[in-house]
């Protein structure tokens, strides 16, 4: 045994091997984040190797980031804005735009919620008035962001992927949308 413990502590192949084997799994198990530097740093440094690659117009991301936010406003974007999104795109021959948004619920208006309450108001005292009909119906289709999103994937020139889910069953839903409804605003 003492033999070993001799052979083990001298500088030879078996104990430099056994070593560099247990610094290994060290730094391993303590410090992945000075692995994940050095991957980080020889990465860096292949791709500088590549040199500069022309970028090819096939395909374009049009993304909501920091500098998005920061120049636009916070999200979540009224759909109003996604609607003047998808109209630019389009104009700017866009052949195809996809979301990897989901549109899941009705967008949230004030404006809208106040149109309809006082259209609810006026019905209420039963006033009649034509010329405050028109208003207030133009004023809904004009504050109505859900109405504006849906007009602006029908007059696309591109085609429009939403991001979705589906239920696999009717017993997951509690309405039902009749296939009438769907042909009335599909865009086809």
């Amino acid at each position: 045994m003492n033999k070993r413990l001799k052979l083990l502590f001298s500088i030879n192949h078996v104990s430099i091997s056994t070593y560099l084997t247990f610094l290994i799994i060290l730094i391993f198990l303590i410090g992945p984040s000075f692995l994940e530097i050095v991957e980080l740093k020889t990465l860096d440094l292949r791709f500088k190797s590549t040199g500069a690659v022309k970028a090819s117009d096939a395909i374009v991301l049009a993304v909501i980031d920091e500098k998005s936010l920061d120049k636009v406003g916070r999200w979540p974007w009224a759909r109003s804005k996604i609607a003047r999104l998808i109209d630019y795109l389009s104009d700017d021959g866009a052949k195809v735009i996809g979301f990897d948004i989901g549109f899941l619920e009705p967008d949230e208006n004030i404006n809208l919620f106040f149109i309809q309450q006082l259209e609810s108001k006026i019905a209420g005292l039963k006033l009649k008035n034509k010329e405050l009909d028109r208003f207030l119906s133009e004023s809904k289709s004009l504050a109505d962001n859900d109405l504006i999103l849906a007009n602006a994937i029908k007059r696309s020139k591109a085609k429009v992927v939403s991001g979705y889910f589906f239920h696999m069953s009717q017993k997951g839903l509690d309405y039902t949308i009749e296939k009438e409804t769907i042909k009335k605003y599909s865009p086809n």
